[in-house]
């Protein structure tokens, strides 16, 4: 039985891998049983990094939530081929891709430098083939989950 120094760790060298500084676990968004995520950066960040954002492409980490049970976090970032009320499709630069489905608990972002605020709140309509994003999904290991928050980026 792990430690709960031990998942912290798994998780911040799953972060490693992408970019350093926490870039993977920003992927997921909103309240984690374990409490590990919610002491890291959110998926934000990646706008304010001057570029970063488009030196990650896509990640996959697996670490140990509440009770031990292994949850996955995976991100992706590129430009949408697909998106419905339902599902959106995203293909980053090295043409991997992958498609997530969305739900009411799926938050959108829409991001405008040049706004004030930068940021705010979006629906998925706002969201349109071509667009810039950054997507990630958190659920237990193996199970497909939606789309916790979709970044759209200028």
């Amino acid at each position: 039985m792990a430690t709960r120094g031990m998942k912290a760790l798994a998780v911040g060298l799953g972060a490693t891998v992408v970019l350093g500084g926490g870039l993977a676990v920003a992927a997921a968004a909103g309240a984690d049983p374990s409490g590990l995520l919610d002491r890291h950066p959110r998926i934000e960040r990646l706008t304010d990094l001057k570029g970063a954002g488009d030196h990650f492409l896509h990640t996959e980490t697996t670490y140990l939530g509440a009770g031990d049970a292994p949850m996955t976090v995976k991100a992706i970032s590129g430009s949408v081929t697909k998106v419905s009320a339902t599902s959106i499709t995203v293909t980053a630069s090295d043409g991997v891709s992958d498609t997530f489905s969305l739900d009411a608990a799926t938050k959108i972002t829409l991001v405008d430098p040049t706004a004030t605020p930068k940021r705010k709140t979006g629906a998925i309509a706002d969201v349109q083939a071509g667009h810039s994003v950054v997507v990630s999904a958190r659920g237990p290991a193996g199970a497909d989950a939606p789309a916790t928050r979709i970044l759209v980026r200028p």
